[in-house]
């Protein structure tokens, strides 16, 4: 083979291999224009979805619908599915029409009490003695009443009524917490504090006699608790002496010429 002949053939196989690489080239730009214009469907918010919305309320409150897009807008961990968010909790705030991706939802136990909170819900917290918040007894999930002393008319009163401000309350953490399952005895003896679950109405009754009276909390029982009938809605000084012992040591006569 001579030296001109030679150079003629890897001419030739050049020429080849380029217009094969060209077609490959052609063929895959083809296919991906393709893939690109091709439209999937994806799940998108129906409405907006705040911060600590559960993913089972996601699911049962129809807040996601179906959206045909191209598949190049795709965002990256968006869900297939409406059952993959069953379980977690949204972390993020999703607005209407985005995307929803796995990225924007977490496991509930990172929520916290949020979980817990709905509608009119609030959590308030309140430092307080051992004694009244029973530090070492109260644990979160128990529920309490709040008893209230107040002074009437003024805080400059002599006065004092007695009333349970509010019953059946959700405790939703107390110090000492390790687990959010059991409080812990401060050694020191000092104050502690409880985390209270409260409708907004009831989170400004509880900051009133807070700040301005004394306030007891009282623990209900885990099942089958019940609520007294009460006549009288407060107590004083003559309602309780009134009110006698009950029963066999009931007093023969009443104050105030009751009978």
């Amino acid at each position: 083979m001579t030296y001109r002949m030679r150079n003629i053939l890897i001419a030739v196989g050049l020429a080849v291999v380029a217009a094969l690489l060209t077609v490959f080239y052609v063929s895959n730009y083809k296919s991906s224009v393709r893939s690109d214009s091709e439209t999937v469907r994806v799940l998108v918010a129906a409405r907006d979805i705040p911060l600590g919305t559960l993913g089972s309320d996601v699911i049962g409150e129809h807040m996601l619908s179906t959206q045909e897009i191209p598949r190049k807008a795709i965002v990256a961990g968006t869900i297939s599915k409406p059952e993959d968010v069953q379980g977690l909790i949204a972390t993020q705030p999703i607005y209407i029409g985005e995307q929803v991706t796995a990225r924007r939802f977490g496991p509930i136990a990172e929520a916290g009490v949020r979980t817990q909170l709905k509608g009119t819900y609030r959590a308030i917290q309140f430092k307080g003695n051992p004694s009244q918040i029973l530090t070492g007894v109260i644990k979160a999930g128990d529920h309490v009443d709040v008893v209230a002393s107040i002074k009437f008319p003024s805080e400059d009163s002599q006065k004092h009524f007695s009333k349970v401000v509010l019953q059946d309350v959700l405790v939703l953490r107390v110090s000492g917490d390790t687990n959010s399952q059991a409080s812990v005895v401060d050694p020191n003896g000092g104050d502690g504090w409880i985390m209270l679950r409260l409708t907004d109405a009831q989170s400004q009754k509880m900051y009133f006699v807070y700040a301005n009276d004394d306030w007891w909390l009282a623990l209900r029982p885990g099942l089958n608790d019940a609520n007294s009938p009460a006549p009288s809605l407060i107590d004083d000084s003559v309602s309780i002496l009134n009110a006698g012992l009950g029963g066999k040591h009931a007093p023969k006569g009443r104050l105030n010429g009751g009978q």
